[in-house]
């Protein structure tokens, strides 16, 4: 019942997405959402995402094989969820329903995924199942998207240049705009036109399934209403991770590094310990999960800083 059908596939590989309406069964989203009540328990103090409990996410693991084995033919290789599944709300949702924080909207403008490239470096081989769990209007509080054929079709140089790769950021206007490097820093490319010209936003119901390859422009379309999805993202557990590509970069990805120390410190210090220059995504992710999230106010700023620069200096000998 979760499988793609050729067609479906053929759009992920061609636009980079496909919208599939009443994907799940309300049994799938009433159990996807109990997951997120007992997160919401679990980790009180994460506004904005969660990670899905163990036991609700190996309930869905025919739906995560059906689609690796669907997609295969799109030329993406697939073959689990590593990181575990999240929640993702667009408000600060917390257990306390008189929260003042609750109302605050988060809308992320145009970009590609700037942690799961640095982490894992491959965004073809990477797929975010994307499903509202709680969503009261369609037409509000979605994903925009920039289709790949779209864009090929305007800008074919700008296209060739982000298939594959994350950490951007894109900034537009009535008069065109550029796509920023955030990985080595610089300008990927620039283009004359407005990005809503050639953007798409399908309307999303609870259950509805957006199937995003990692590379893909994306937006929030508006914080208008309250929405909690959940994402489960799927990987080729085989690919390696660079610890030369993942100390390499500019100012930008510094920064977001510094800001999720905890996760970075620690493959930082895997690679260290185990005096490896290259781990597969399944092995780091398995090391990870087993030693849990680490807060970033639990790693001095200092510690990282130095742990940082340090696999910076080795990066270029």
């Amino acid at each position: 019942m979760y499988e793609l059908t050729e067609a479906q596939a053929a759009q992920v590989d061609k636009r980079g997405f496909v919208y599939i309406p009443g994907y799940l069964r309300e049994s799938d989203l009433e159990l996807l959402r109990e997951g997120f009540r007992l997160a919401l328990e679990r980790d009180p103090n994460n506004d904005y995402f969660r990670i899905m409990p163990g036991e609700v996410l190996s309930k869905f693991q025919p739906m995560v094989q059906a689609i690796s084995d669907s997609i295969r033919g799109a030329g993406i290789t697939v073959d689990g969820v590593y990181g575990g599944g999240l929640y993702f709300a667009n408000y600060a949702a917390r257990p306390n329903p008189e929260s003042k924080k609750k109302a605050r909207g988060v809308a992320i403008g145009w970009h590609q995924d700037h942690d799961s490239y640095y982490m894992w470096q491959d965004h073809h081989n990477y797929l975010n199942v994307y499903i509202p769990i709680d969503k009261p209007d369609p037409d509000r509080s979605n994903l925009t998207v920039v289709p790949f054929d779209n864009l090929k079709a305007r800008a074919p140089e700008l296209c060739e240049k982000l298939l594959g790769r994350g950490a951007a950021t894109g900034w537009t206007s009535n008069h065109g705009g550029f796509i920023s490097d955030d990985e080595r820093g610089g300008v990927i490319g620039r283009f004359d036109f407005d990005l809503a010209e050639i953007e798409e936003t399908p309307s999303l119901k609870a259950g509805d399934l957006l199937l995003l390859r990692g590379d893909i422009l994306h937006r929030t379309q508006d914080t208008l209403t309250q929405r909690v999805a959940v994402s489960f993202r799927l990987m080729n557990g085989q690919a390696t991770i660079s610890r030369k590509k993942l100390a390499t970069g500019g100012f930008v990805k510094s920064r977001l590094m510094y800001n999720g120390r905890g996760a970075y410190k620690a493959i930082i210090r895997y690679f260290q310990r185990n005096r490896k220059n290259t781990v597969p995504i399944a092995e780091m992710a398995h090391y990870l999960g087993n030693i849990g999230p680490t807060p970033p106010s639990k790693v001095r700023p200092l510690t990282f800083v130095a742990l940082l620069a340090w696999e910076k200096l080795r990066a270029f000998f």
